[in-house]
């Protein structure tokens, strides 16, 4: 857990590839919680992100957090996916394996079983559009009901900050859309005499 030997450590790719293989073996609530602690601390530096989403780690990880009981587990799970979810390359991943609906899913009142876990998914979910952008924006506001099931969390009164960070992200995301598709349809009206003037498509029988 020394930040100074994080970067040495994520530079070592057979060790973290041992690391994430140990999340697909067979249960062990104390190995599983060791490589998921490991995990976690070498994900806290950055450029290790991406390496670990290219072994796999997002699909091992969400699969503990959708099969395995143990609220121990899935609360480390989901810390180590919050950190994962900073870098670009996890958008492609979180895609394969529906993480944006699992983490919503948790994110909603009584999907997770622990205030920990709740509080994870929306840090994820905070950091994957902070990391991928507007595509990434994109990807939570087309899981119907996101913005509701987010504002719902962050008007919690125990509510973490990340809660209300992703929901001004998706706010702002949401009234850009609109903004932009205003301009568009006044592009329409403008260019088209048609549509600007819709007396003179009348039809003459």
């Amino acid at each position: 857990c020394a930040e100074a030997h994080r970067a040495a450590i994520g530079a070592r790719r057979p060790l973290l590839a041992e690391l994430v293989a140990l999340l697909r073996a067979p249960p062990s609530t104390r190995a599983t919680k060791d490589a998921l602690k490991a995990l976690f601390a070498v994900a806290l530096y950055p450029p290790n992100r991406a390496t670990l989403v290219s072994l796999g780690a997002v699909q091992a990880l969400f699969a503990l957090v959708i099969t395995d009981p143990r609220h121990g587990i899935v609360e480390d799970a989901t810390a180590v996916v919050a950190q994962v979810a900073g870098c670009a390359e996890s958008l492609e991943a979180f895609r394969w394996v529906s993480g944006v609906r699992i983490l919503l899913d948790l994110v909603e009142p009584g999907g997770a079983e622990t205030p920990r876990v709740r509080e994870n998914a929306a840090a994820a979910l905070l950091n994957l559009v902070v990391a991928g952008g507007e595509p990434a924006v994109a990807e939570v506001l087309a899981v119907g009901g996101a913005e509701e099931t987010v504002r719902e969390l962050a008007e919690d009164s125990a509510a973490s900050p990340e809660a209300e960070a992703l929901l001004r992200a998706l706010e702002g995301a949401a009234r850009r859309r609109e903004h932009r598709l205003a301009d568009f349809l006044n592009g329409l009206v403008q260019s088209d005499p048609y549509i600007a003037s819709p007396s003179s498509a009348s039809t003459h029988g």
